[in-house]
Parts: structure tokens; C-alpha cells; sequence
């Protein structure tokens, strides 16, 4: 199509829009915006000339209630159009993938793929899960990578609660996918000669853990967008060049590059950009609904989970800040992180960083000791936390030991521990001098995550420890605790559209203030997240 005909046609959409007097829609016109309670947005949709290309085509089915895409033949929940912060957003039913075909599967490790359209599954938005003692499940994708878990049964019991950990001590397993994945298959293998089905998916991160006697599928997220070398892609990007309303990206919100083209517009419009000049209108004025901090008010046993952390739905800025509530809704745990939450608290006028409480693990120089006789490897990379430098202290429990935190930026700490003699009694109450038996150093600035190493450098044979530890507290007695309070410090993203706005109306409004600390925007004095 030449460029004077394609300008023809919009300027036609133009006057077609401005005789209606209508506000833009988000399907093309004269096309079907909705399937059953799903909104329909171009580049998707349903009939002829409706959709961008085949892997759009929605079609709406049992008496126009439930749309599914065509090429990939999954049921669609839900779309969602990019904007600044969020991808774009298809929530899909997947079908949950068995070990066995007297699961009710085929036998096989079915393959579900979506090569060759724009659609990626998100790794931010999934997790992939197994459920099924003493099982390793891998995942196969088509770019040799190589990623899965493995599950492990106390005993024989395998019933896995829709509220479980799945920490894969419990019969259930999970783990983060690669990125830009498009297609996988699933291996089962049996590692304690434990019989009965064991089921493999991917759900969305904000699902629950499923009765999958019950349910043959679950609820996954694909990220999309438009091909960057096509005519339609390469003008979309052209206006959004010039001084029209819309953005198009071929990088994701963590700035890492995808496999297609991203438009959005821009905060002060509504409309849909993957339409010709259809950023038009006001952008959608608010639902009525509160500011999180009022409908999203939370605790979780005694803590108080405050904006950007939050429980349910929505009520979270991002997978970082997601809390889950555990143990009949009394033990606050990271989710993404795996760590219990002690406290939650927001930056003021004297302290400039938000502080997390949480429990971490001691590290145990000896399997024998409790520990896997590994320096563990605790890491918040990729977050908008740090160990907190100024509130936490280092610190080694042993004898004639020296003892080494290496983090991945290269960063070397610890300290080396003397005893008197043979006997070494760490008390509640221990100077902790280095020449106790215990011993402690400050940690590096902007520590993110660590590894330990043990040395031996007198022949004292024991179990040694190592353990970051609130400054707040006392040396701990091992014996009765495997975890240890741990300050981190938060805040939000300086480069995310949240973090820039909040700022940005700080200028103008005397009640709060925002500062960027470091590599993140921690808060000033009161609660403005929200």
C-alpha cells in the first residue's frame, strides 16, 4: 500500500470519528469490541478485517461468551493494552500438563508454543510449578535453555493445599522461567521411587495453587506486542515520534529487549495506539475507587503491610512488593523473596530509607549442624531493597575460624574469630570481640546478596555460624533459632513512571517530599505512595 493512499484512509477514520462525535473506541470501527465480559482491543479482534493478522483473530464462542485465540486455540480471560509502567497483558487458560495418562493427560509432556506470533509468556507474571513427591521436573524450551525443580515428600502424603508454601519440601516446587520464552515441553523424572501423578503448569503469579482434581487448566499471563519489521509496526513508531501522543518501546519495563514493539499513550490520553490516531479523548477518569492505601488497608497477623506492599490483587506496586499471608493468615512472607516479614515501616524526616524487617537464614559451616554445609546464597538483585548497612552487623559464631562474605559485585567481608581455649560459650550477653569465639564486621554499602566461606585456622573442630543480624539484637543462641531479624532498606525505582509522577508532584505539594537515595526513590515524611 503506497504511503498517499495509506494518509487517505486515516484522514477517511478521521472524518468517519469527528461525524460521530464518539469518543475513540478500542476496536476498529464497526468491528465488535467485547466477547462475553472480555474487551476485544485492536490489534485483536473478532471477524473479518477486525484484527491486525491471524495470530489476532479472536473468535467468540458458546453463544458469544467465551473468546478464544484462534491460531493458538486458548481461552482468553482477560487483555490488557500496555502503558508506561505495565507490558501488555493477555491472561490465557493453560492446560495443566501430567505425568501420566491415567492422570488424565496423554502421557506426554505436551508442548505448548507460541512460536511465530508476538506473544512471549511472561517471567515476571509466572511461575512454573510442579506438584508430586520426589519428582524433578525440567522445563525444555526451544532455546536450549534449561530451567525447573525438584519436590520433596516428607513421607508419603501428597496433598498439596491451595494455601501451601510450595517451598518443595511440601510435594510442590516452583521456579522463574527464561526470558522471552515461547515454547516449552516438561520431563518428569522420579528420584525416590515415589508412584502417583505428578502435575506440571505455569500460572499467574497472583493465582493460588489449584484443585487440579478439579481444574484442567490455569490461568497464565502472555506479554504481546506488534512485529518491528512490519509496515503497520514501523508507522506506529513513526508517529509516535513526532509530537503525536503515544509511545512505542522494543525494550520491557526492566529495560531488557523483547521480541516486538510496545505502544502505549500517553498519561494524558485515553484511546488505543495500536489505531491510527487513536490516542484521542481524556485519558479514564478514576473508577471512583480510593487510593490503595484505603481500599488495599492490610495487615497480616500483627504487621502492617502499607502501599507498595500489599497483599491481594492490585493492591501491590510490583512482584517485588507482593506480600502472601500464611499459616491461617498470620506469617506475612515475601513472596518473591521467600523471607518472613517482622515489620514493615515508611521512610520520615529522619530516616530517609523504608525498613524491612524480615528472618533470614543462618548459614552453618557443616551439614551435621543443620545447615546443607554450603555458605548459602541470599539475593534481593533485581529489587529495590539492600541489606541496610547502617542497622545490620556481620557476625560469626566459632572458633579459630575465619570467615568471608563475597557478594556478586566483587565485594569481600567478614572476620576471623579467636578462642582462649578448647571451650567457647557464646551468651546472649557476648562482646562478640574476636577473641570469644565470636567475632563481626560492618557490611559493604548497597549489599544486594552474599555467599559464605568458612576456613579453619586453628584445628578447632564444631559447628561454626555466620549470620547477618539486626543491630538491635543480641547474639542469638543457635540452638534454639535457625533464623536470625535482618534489617533491609526500600524504596521505589528512580527511572519507573510511578516514581517520576510522585516526584514530580512533591515539587508542588508542601506535604510530602521525595529524594532519590542511592539507586532508588525512597520517601520523604508521610505516607504518599499511594
Amino acid at each position: 500500500m503506497s504511503t498517499s493512499v495509506f494518509q487517505i484512509l486515516l484522514f477517511l477514520v478521521s472524518l468517519t470519528l469527528q461525524a460521530s462525535g464518539a469518543a475513540p473506541g478500542l476496536a476498529k470501527p464497526n468491528c465488535a469490541e467485547t466477547c462475553g465480559d472480555v474487551t476485544i482491543p485492536f490489534p485483536f479482534g473478532i471477524g473479518a478485517k477486525c484484527f491486525l493478522d491471524e495470530w489476532y483473530q479472536i473468535v467468540c464462542q458458546q453463544n458469544n461468551t467465551v473468546p478464544i485465540l484462534k491460531k493458538i486455540g486458548l481461552r482468553v480471560l482477560n487483555i490488557s493494552l500496555p502503558d508506561g509502567d505495565v507490558d501488555g497483558m493477555i491472561n490465557v487458560s493453560l492446560p495443566v500438563i501430567y505425568s501420566n495418562a491415567s492422570c488424565g493427560g496423554d502421557g506426554r509432556a505436551a508442548r505448548v508454543s507460541l512460536e511465530g506470533s508476538q506473544f512471549v509468556f511472561s517471567r515476571t507474571r509466572n511461575v512454573f510449578t510442579l506438584v508430586g513427591c520426589n519428582t524433578l521436573a525440567t522445563v525444555d524450551t526451544t532455546n536450549s535453555a534449561v530451567v525447573g525443580c525438584r519436590s520433596r515428600c516428607a513421607g508419603t502424603n501428597t496433598s498439596i493445599s491451595r494455601n501451601g508454601d510450595c517451598s518443595g519440601r511440601d510435594g510442590c516446587c516452583q521456579t522463574m522461567l527464561p526470558r522471552n520464552l515461547q515454547g516449552f515441553s516438561v520431563d518428569f523424572k522420579e528420584e525416590g521411587g515415589h508412584e502417583g501423578c505428578k502435575y506440571a503448569f505455569l500460572r499467574s503469579d497472583f493465582t493460588s495453587l489449584y484443585d487440579l482434581k478439579v481444574n484442567k487448566t490455569v490461568p497464565a499471563v502472555l506479554e504481546w506486542g506488534i512485529a518491528n519489521d512490519t509496515y503497520y509496526g514501523r508507522e506506529l513508531t513513526r508517529q509516535s515520534e513526532t509530537s503525536y501522543p503515544s509511545i512505542c518501546r522494543a525494550h520491557s519495563v526492566d529495560n531488557s529487549e523483547m521480541l516486538f514493539t510496545q505502544c502505549y499513550c500517553t498519561q494524558e490520553y485515553g484511546g488505543n495506539p495500536y489505531l491510527m490516531e487513536g490516542c484521542k479523548g481524556a485519558a479514564p477518569e478514576p473508577s471512583g475507587a480510593p487510593p490503595p492505601s484505603h481500599y488495599c488497608a492490610e495487615t497480616c497477623g500483627n504487621v502492617t503491610i502499607p502501599f507498595p506492599f500489599g497483599i491481594r490483587a492490585e493492591c501491590f506496586l510490583d512482584i517485588w512488593y507482593q506480600i502472601v499471608c500464611q499459616q491461617n493468615n498470620m506469617v506475612p512472607i515475601m513472596k518473591k523473596i521467600g523471607l518472613r516479614v517482622l515489620n514493615i515501616s515508611l521512610p520520615d524526616e529522619d530516616v530517609n530509607s523504608g525498613m524491612i524487617n524480615v528472618s533470614l537464614p543462618v548459614i552453618y559451616s557443616d551439614a551435621r549442624c543443620g545447615g546443607d554445609g554450603r555458605g548459602a546464597m541470599v539475593s534481593l538483585k533485581g529489587s529495590q531493597f539492600v541489606f541496610s548497612q547502617k542497622w545490620n552487623i556481620f557476625t560469626v559464631v566459632g572458633c579459630d575460624t575465619l570467615v568471608t562474605g563475597n557478594s556478586t559485585e566483587s565485594a569481600v567481608f567478614g572476620c576471623r574469630s579467636k578462642c582462649a581455649g578448647t571451650n567457647f560459650t557464646i551468651s546472649k550477653d557476648s562482646a562478640c570481640s574476636g577473641r570469644d569465639g565470636c567475632c563481626q564486621s560492618l557490611l559493604p554499602l548497597n549489599l544486594q546478596d552474599f555467599g559464605v566461606n568458612f576456613e579453619e585456622e586453628g584445628g578447632h573442630g564444631g559447628c561454626k555460624y555466620a549470620f547477618f543480624r539486626s543491630d538491635f539484637t543480641g547474639v542469638y543462641d543457635l540452638r534454639l533459632s535457625d533464623t536470625v531479624p535482618v534489617v533491609l532498606e526500600w524504596g521505589i525505582a528512580n527511572d519507573t513512571n510511578y516514581a517520576i509522577d510522585r516526584i514530580r508532584q512533591g515539587y508542588y505539594d508542601d506535604s510530602f517530599h521525595c529524594i532519590s537515595v542511592e539507586n532508588s526513590a525512597r520517601r520523604g515524611s508521610g505516607s504518599i505512595y499511594d
